[in-house]
């Protein structure tokens, strides 16, 4: 065989190999290790109650987070030593207050979905467009406390913004809610 078929074939058996292995990536695998593994991104929630929209963000850019809820702020900026949060006193001034041990922004126990805390094997394929849902098996590990108002929650991996969406119920209604994980143009200032 010619040294120049050789190459050609080579190449052939590379670019095909290539392929396959990118065919059989697993997009929800993929878009969680994602995820998991920034250090720099933000989720944008929208709340659609009954009469209203209820807009909440939460930003992490490195060492220093934000998040926002119905008009109420914090931010966070955690080192190896200390945690130090940032709120707002009854003068509306913010005040630094150094946390005992390491806390998240988004509360625990809430509607309020944290994305970190998702992993594979919580999900199941719904159908073949590449929709996933959570199991509801996993509710309580995802949302805590508030998980018995969970109705639904599914995501696409492949969606671009990466977006899940779930139901939960408040006072007998139904609520819709949308997150959308962007990973650009995110930054965090402190206030003081």
């Amino acid at each position: 065989m010619r040294p120049f078929m050789k190459k050609s074939l080579l190449v052939l058996m590379l670019s095909l190999s290539l392929t396959l292995l990118s065919a059989c990536s697993n997009p929800l695998e993929d878009a969680l290790t994602t995820l998991s593994e920034r250090d720099v991104y933000a989720f944008t929630y929208e709340i659609e109650m009954e009469n209203y929209t209820i807009d909440s963000v939460y930003k992490r850019d490195g060492d220093k987070s934000y998040y926002s809820f119905d008009g109420d702020e914090m931010y966070q900026e955690t080192t190896e030593t200390k945690t130090v949060r940032i709120t707002r006193n009854q003068a509306a001034r913010w005040q630094r207050e150094t946390l005992a041990e390491h806390d998240h922004l988004i509360p625990e126990d809430t509607v309020i979905l944290n994305p970190i805390l998702l992993e594979t094997s919580m999900f199941e394929k719904e159908d073949e467009e590449g929709t996933y849902h959570l199991k509801e098996s996993e509710y309580e590990t995802v949302f805590g406390d508030k998980a018995e108002t969970i109705q639904s929650f599914t995501f696409d991996p492949e969606s671009d913004p990466l977006t899940f969406t779930y139901t939960f119920t408040h006072e007998g209604t139904l609520v819709p809610v949308k997150v959308e994980v962007t990973y650009d143009d995110v930054s965090v200032s402190l206030p003081i």
